[in-house]
């Protein structure tokens, strides 16, 4: 599993793909997302709002973030290709108790 430390910050988690992580990265990141959701929440089966915008490595990566959340008993709603605001948007007016949306904002397209 490739898993950078230096990806983690106050408000995301930024890096290059496949360079600073790798599927099994996004799988494990997912995983204790899931976790870390249910024991805040005390919800069993967190319901997330998972979307991405058109990075090149999204289409490799978005699987692995949906494997990681199922295999830690959330149910996943996965709202394709989309920019940030309307994740943000399908998380706050939707029935949702999380979201990731995969994207790396105004950084290189390398990144995600």
């Amino acid at each position: 599993m490739l898993l950078n430390d230096n990806i983690f910050r106050a408000y995301d988690i930024r890096g290059i793909a496949f360079e600073d992580f790798d599927e099994d990265g996004f799988m494990a990141i997912a995983e204790s997302f899931t976790k870390h959701l249910k024991d805040k929440t005390g919800i069993k089966t967190p319901k997330i709002f998972v979307s991405g915008d058109g990075r090149n490595s999204m289409p490799e990566l978005f699987p692995a973030v949906v494997t990681g959340l199922v295999m830690a008993g959330a149910e996943v709603v996965w709202g394709g290709l989309a920019p940030t605001p309307v994740n943000y948007f399908a998380f706050h007016e939707g029935d949702f108790d999380g979201a990731i949306q995969i994207s790396a904002s105004h950084n290189p397209a390398d990144y995600n």
